[in-house]
């Protein structure tokens, strides 16, 4: 659609659901998604009289009235509105839906489709910086994208195109960040258990009245996370639930799954996976359809349940009307990612923040053999990302850490996962991304949220409650890599072999490579090494790519060589 001459809007999603339009105080509203507020349901014809108190608000000279009511919408939602010479475009809190936008030749590009506005922007070349940072961590940071003039709405952000005579004018603002408080009083941790059980009781019954009779579709791994909406699911009698798990017959976490949708009477189904099986579908024209859609030149397109929906799709066992509820992300807004260091060290510097996230988000492809000038290239983009002006305390890190992490790596890579789900004709919902349950993770204290202590407890007494085969011993996620709780240190002759390894790592290291990236090759859990040749793994696996990694690389060389062939 276009709406003059200096602003071309085109808001079409290929494979998701339609976006509706509105006319409303003068004003023309596109909305897509749902959206609650006042403790009311909006979606449809209902979604009018809520959205045009933004028309009523975009002429303000200051944003504070909006941002006050932005704030107070709960949902997934992304909202553009037109009124006279103004153009509001806004995505809710975790970037669930992402809009992009790109001033070039004296116009503006507005689109839910990168692929679009980069091909009527004539944008051809790379920013060589955004695809060496994509090739680090699977998404490029900040406003930008893999070409430069063209950026992405963050989480919790709109976007204001004043449609002046001589050239539009864009300008920014974030309505939202996920920053914590630490609490004034004393914790009472009884009455704090009762107030997420009531929370998160809340979240999953909206995810009821969204999915209004249809079937929920819960990916099932051995986790809490989707284990927590499964559990509130049977506490609230909702029968009308299908899970899922896949892999390799017989993985750790496909065990632990039946396990725990057989324990609350629900139906699961087992989608086996196989280097072969994968090879088939990396090669099909619906895999490269979906990583150029999905991937909207800022996210790895998320693949580990993308042939997961499209056998159960194929078999039948989804039908037309189904939302599928993944359980994304709990763990993290209930504080399992805090770096340890928060608690552990006394922390005073921003350098340290930029430490932090560069050992967990910038590992898969290795930043040890940079130079000392690169490094700090990497910490100044961080800088500009983290958006925190100092760091006195422990809990700083903590705060700062978590804030960068949810508007980067949660909602570009994690959340943009749902992409499969619209991909395959679904429609998707996530109760762990509520905005209820995230407002009560901002005001628990830090020593709670640390490895998500007070998450487990919840999560583990719910599921206790639930749970048929009560003289059945409780499901625990264990760690993979221990069998039968033993650990190394009780171990007498996995002590010695550990410190034999300590002193002669590198020796043994080279000795043992072709063994250990073998043995990778044939026991990854979901097969997905499959997608390469045994030579393209190998050398992936000797210059140390991660699987992450190796898909990064391969989606990078994919566009580039697609974009070539255009000239």
């Amino acid at each position: 659609m276009t709406l003059n001459q200096a602003t071309k809007i085109k808001l079409e999603n290929r494979y998701a659901a339609i976006w509706s339009s509105y006319e409303s105080n003068c004003a023309r509203i596109w909305v897509r998604g749902t959206v609650f507020a006042n403790g009311k349901f909006y979606r449809d014809k209902n979604l009018p009289s809520l959205l045009s108190r933004v028309a009523q608000l975009i002429d303000r000279k200051t944003p504070d009235e909006l941002n006050t009511f932005l704030n107070q919408l709960n949902g997934f939602f992304a909202i553009v509105v037109e009124k006279g010479q103004n153009i509001l475009a806004i995505v809710d809190r975790v970037r669930s839906i992402p809009l992009f936008y790109c001033q070039a030749e004296g116009k503006v590009f507005l689109s839910d489709d990168a692929e679009w506005i980069r091909k009527n922007a004539r944008l051809t070349k790379m920013d060589p910086m955004a695809r060496q940072e994509f090739l680090f961590t699977g998404y490029v940071t900040g406003q930008e994208t893999l070409f430069s003039h063209m950026y992405q709405l963050q989480a919790g952000e709109m976007l204001h195109i004043t449609q002046y005579a001589k050239a539009p004018c864009l300008k920014t603002n974030r309505y939202y960040r996920f920053l914590h408080t630490e609490p004034s009083c004393p914790i009472d941790e009884e009455s704090l258990l009762a107030e997420l059980d009531a929370i998160s009781t809340k979240c999953v019954e909206r995810l009821i009245e969204y999915a209004d009779g249809k079937q929920i579709v819960v990916p099932l791994s051995a986790g809490r996370d989707s284990r927590l909406i499964v559990t509130l699911l049977r506490r609230l009698k909702y029968d009308n639930v299908l899970t899922f798990s896949y892999g390799l017959p017989g993985n750790y976490e496909s065990k632990i799954s039946k396990k725990i949708a057989e324990s609350l009477d629900y139906t699961w189904e087992f989608i086996p996976y196989s280097r072969k099986l994968w090879r088939e579908w990396w090669n099909s024209k619906e895999r490269i359809d979906y990583l150029w859609w999905a991937s909207n030149w800022t996210s790895l397109p998320h693949a580990q349940d993308w042939p997961a929906t499209w056998q159960l799709k194929e078999s039948g066992k989804l039908g037309e009307k189904n939302v599928i509820s993944p359980g994304h992300t709990g763990d993290f807004v209930s504080g399992g990612h805090i770096p340890l260091e928060s608690v552990t060290e006394n922390v005073k510097a921003k350098s340290e923040l930029y430490h932090s996230i560069m050992a967990r988000h910038y590992c898969i492809n290795s930043c040890n053999n940079t130079d000392s000038r690169n490094v700090k290239m990497w910490f100044d983009r961080l800088e500009n990302r983290a958006e925190n002006e100092i760091i006195t305390s422990s809990k700083d890190l903590a705060n700062w850490y978590e804030k960068w992490e949810w508007q980067e790596r949660q909602a570009k890579f994690i959340i943009n996962s749902v992409r499969v789900y619209e991909f395959w004709g679904y429609d998707w919902y996530l109760p762990l991304w509520d905005r209820d349950f995230m407002l009560f993770w901002q005001k628990t204290s830090l020593s709670l949220r640390i490895n998500k202590v007070f998450y487990d407890k919840f999560v583990d007494s719910v599921y206790a409650e639930q749970r048929k085969d009560l003289n059945d011993e409780l499901i625990v996620q264990e760690p993979r890599d221990l069998k039968d709780n033993e650990s190394i240190n009780d171990n007498p002759t996995k002590r010695y072999l550990k410190s034999l390894l300590a002193r002669h790592r590198k020796i043994i290291k080279k000795l043992a490579l072709p063994a250990i990236i073998f043995k990778r090759y044939i026991k990854e859990p979901l097969g997905y090494y499959g997608r390469y040749s045994i030579r393209e793994y190998v050398k992936f696996s000797i210059q140390g790519y991660s699987s992450i990694r190796m898909l990064a690389y391969t989606v990078i060389r994919e566009m580039t060589e697609s974009i070539r062939n255009e000239k």
